[in-house]
């Protein structure tokens, strides 16, 4: 999994790249260290997951550690992009109720 930051107008996007699965646990949360870093509030965070070709349980389960250290630097979370295997998996959990996407 690859991954980059970025500063938007409402807070910040992480777009993730490659599968993100059990094997990127680690990873993964330090990618959460790194977005809480800052004492003050985040604001809206999107996690754009346009280029993540395949995720699976362990994968739906990082999506939600991300959307709880979110809410705990003050910050709300949105999924955005999802595309082909990764949107089926958001809709089969229904993800939409847990997150904004």
């Amino acid at each position: 999994m690859d991954f980059r930051i970025e500063n938007t107008p409402r807070g910040l996007r992480l777009a993730l790249r490659g599968r993100l699965t059990f094997a990127e646990n680690g990873d993964f949360r330090g990618v959460l260290a790194r977005l809480c870093e800052s004492a003050a509030p985040i604001g809206r965070v999107e996690v754009d997951l346009g280029d993540v070709e395949f995720i699976d349980s362990a994968g739906l389960g990082l999506l939600l550690q991300a959307r709880d250290a979110v809410r705990k630097c003050q910050g709300d979370i949105a999924l955005v992009e999802a595309r082909g295997q990764v949107n089926r998996m958001l809709g089969l959990v229904c993800y939409q109720d847990l997150f904004a996407v």
